[in-house]
């Protein structure tokens, strides 16, 4: 029991630090001012928005949209034992490059590695082993996780042209600047800006939450092992 309650006080500590530092990074997002591109200088953290642009784009390998970034995840339909049946993914990946935001007032540059990065669905489709979908790459790979079974594929991207928003800081290059993972998280989302800060700070709150919980029931654990003895 003492050793389970330290488990679950460990755990409890951990999902604090990580639920206190979304809390410190929505925080951070309320206080700096969003800036035009024209507007930025090395060494800061900011938000911007503007349209994303890409030549020659990326393109999502099943529905061909350009774009800067993508994602797409694989599910069969599983029968269950006991009637039920659902959706189970078998395959993920995604595949991002250096892209650039326009505003208006000039373009940056975004190295999303690391990035956080929320983005919309923009396609969904039923695969089947044997059809059109199996010639291509991405299918090929994948038809002996879906054989026997009703698939679907869903991407989620960046598509080129769309509105999005980054949080994060800015560095320069041979005095031209962009914008990475630094010190801070670099959060790279189609969503408004004020969505993405109470996103943010819905997860500080789960985490926070989980982390008292564990943290006091790993010490009750501890406490009662004394009781008990």
């Amino acid at each position: 029991m003492l050793f389970l309650g330290a488990i679950f006080s460990a755990l409890g500590i951990t999902l604090f630090v990580i639920g206190e530092r979304f809390r410190s990074i929505q925080a951070e997002m309320r206080s700096v001012k969003r800036m035009l591109i024209r507007e930025l200088r090395p060494g800061i953290i900011t938000e911007i928005s503007g349209t994303a642009q890409l030549d020659p784009p990326l393109l999502t390998p099943f529905s061909n949209q350009p774009c800067v970034y993508y994602e797409y995840e694989v599910q069969r339909y599983e029968p269950k034992v006991h009637g039920k049946s659902v959706w189970r993914r078998v395959w993920q990946e995604q595949s991002a490059k250096r892209f650039h935001i326009y505003d208006g007032t000039g373009d940056l540059s975004v190295t999303p590695v690391e990035a956080s990065i929320d983005v919309p669905q923009v396609y969904e489709s039923l695969l089947q082993a044997g059809d059109v979908y199996s010639q291509k790459p991405a299918v090929k790979k994948l038809v002996n996780l879906i054989a026997g079974y009703q698939a679907r594929v869903i991407e989620r991207a960046l598509l080129i042209g769309a509105s999005v928003y980054v949080f994060g800081s800015v560095f320069s290059n041979d005095e031209k600047l962009y914008m990475m993972k630094g010190k801070r998280p670099l959060i790279i989302s189609t969503k408004p800006e004020e969505l993405v800060e109470q996103e943010v700070g819905r997860k500080g709150a789960l985490f926070t939450l989980g982390g008292l919980i564990g943290l006091c029931g790993g010490l009750a654990l501890i406490v009662l092992q004394y009781f008990v003895l």
